[in-house]
């Protein structure tokens, strides 16, 4: 059950934007899998209405896909706290907030925030995944991942985000991070901005995001030091909002199992 789990989840992983379509032989070949069992699969995840089989004969993600994405965004805890914060920070600071999770391996943007005036940060739209590179986002929940998955991430996904093998002085530099409560970094590709971020805490004191904030106008010192300290406090907000939340939760669970 688990195994047939698994390897529905490494189907829908296949799905991106850029490659929306598969096939049954590109499927079986990604994976490793018999032809049949491919279609299987895709067949199953069909008529659950994860995906759908298009006229040619691909399949693509299916509309039910929509409805549980909506109904996560609208009632993660984690986003309705922080949507107002990012709002705040956005408009206050005419900068970019952007929230990021930890995806097995990737890093998810899951809200994003701007200022009236564009800024310049352009970072992921809300539901795009990219590896863990060398954005600030990226190395603040790498940083709070177990060193075991680090070497997992390597070549040009490495935390550096220069093509380099992790090495030590990226665990140094992953402790740095931790220690001081932030990270700076570059979004990727080669005009990618400079931002910096933040993490984001459960009531369990666990690490479930990271606050990205980046300027319409960065470049000078001055200006990062600006944008690390409205990161930092940003995040300590949506932190302790989720730890109220949270907390209630568990005090009405405790009170419900006494009675």
């Amino acid at each position: 059950m688990l195994s047939t789990v698994g390897h529905a989840g490494a189907v829908l992983d296949l799905f991106t934007i850029d490659q929306p379509e598969w096939g049954v032989t590109a499927t079986a070949r990604r994976l490793g899998i018999p032809k049949s069992g491919a279609h299987d699969l895709l067949a199953s995840l069909t008529a659950i209405g994860l995906l759908e089989h298009v006229p040619h004969g691909c399949y693509r993600l299916g509309w039910r896909s929509v409805s549980l994405a909506g109904a996560q965004m609208r009632t993660s805890p984690l986003k309705l706290q922080a949507a107002p914060v990012m709002r705040e920070v956005a408009r206050t600071h005419a900068a970019t907030a952007a929230l990021f999770v930890w995806d097995r391996g990737w890093v998810l943007c899951v809200d994003r925030q701007t200022a009236a005036q564009p800024a310049r940060a352009d970072v992921p739209a809300v539901g795009v995944r990219s590896r863990a590179n060398g954005s600030a986002a990226a190395k603040v929940l790498l940083a709070h991942r177990p060193m075991s998955e680090i070497p997992m991430i390597g070549g040009e996904d490495a935390c550096d985000g220069h093509g380099q093998p992790t090495t030590p002085s990226v665990e140094e530099e992953l402790h740095r991070i931790r220690t001081r409560g932030f990270a700076t970094g570059r979004e990727p590709g080669p005009d990618g901005p400079p931002m910096v971020a933040a993490p984001v805490r459960d009531a369990r004191d666990s690490i479930v995001a990271a606050l990205s904030i980046g300027s319409a106008s960065p470049g000078s010192e001055a200006r990062v030091a600006a944008d690390v300290d409205v990161a930092v406090a940003a995040a300590a907000r949506i932190s302790r909002a989720l730890f109220a939340v949270q907390s209630t939760w568990v005090a009405g669970r405790s009170a419900t199992r006494r009675w």
